[in-house]
């Protein structure tokens, strides 16, 4: 059992690595901080065209 968990995180993180190469993972990331803050912020959806940009 222990091998076969050990071979499906061998292909996890071959496909991460792939994605990586084809994803600016730097910009994404930055992205997703963006938006987290956003989301945390409690006047959101007192703007709802601006909350949905």
């Amino acid at each position: 059992m222990r091998a076969e968990a050990q071979a499906y995180a061998d292909k996890i993180n071959a496909a991460l690595a792939l994605l990586r190469r084809f994803i600016d993972w730097d910009k994404a990331l930055r992205r997703l901080d963006e938006l987290n803050a956003r989301v945390e912020d409690p006047t959101l959806w007192d703007k709802p065209r601006e909350a949905q940009e």
